[in-house]
């Protein structure tokens, strides 16, 4: 798993990956809970964007809908707070995420 060490400790914020975030790279062809990545095709699961995914982030199951990695290109991805950078995933500028899981902005 591809995840920024944290260098700065006065943050003390939990990757992407805590949260179910992970490389997009790093879960086709197979990931290791045998989930399903949506969609199938590589692009963004955003309706009528047609780019490629780059980051995806788990679902739980509800009712009789399996659990499944939902794909994001970049852009669509950054809007839900998670951007890809070099290899690992980080919160987005204007982004953080609290200990209790909820998202907040400055």
């Amino acid at each position: 798993m591809s995840v920024r060490p944290n260098i700065d400790v006065n943050l003390q914020r939990e990757p992407p990956a805590a949260s179910g975030w992970r490389l997009t790279a790093e879960i086709h062809g197979g990931s290791d809970d045998g989930l399903t990545v949506i969609p199938r095709s590589g692009e963004c699961s955003h309706r009528l964007c047609l780019v490629a995914s780059t980051a995806a982030v788990r679902r739980s199951p509800s009712g009789s809908r399996a659990g499944f990695w939902q794909a994001y290109c970049a852009d669509h991805a950054r809007e839900r707070g998670v951007e890809s950078c070099r290899g690992w995933l980080e919160w987005a500028e204007g982004f953080a995420r609290r200990y209790d899981g909820s998202m907040q902005s400055p």
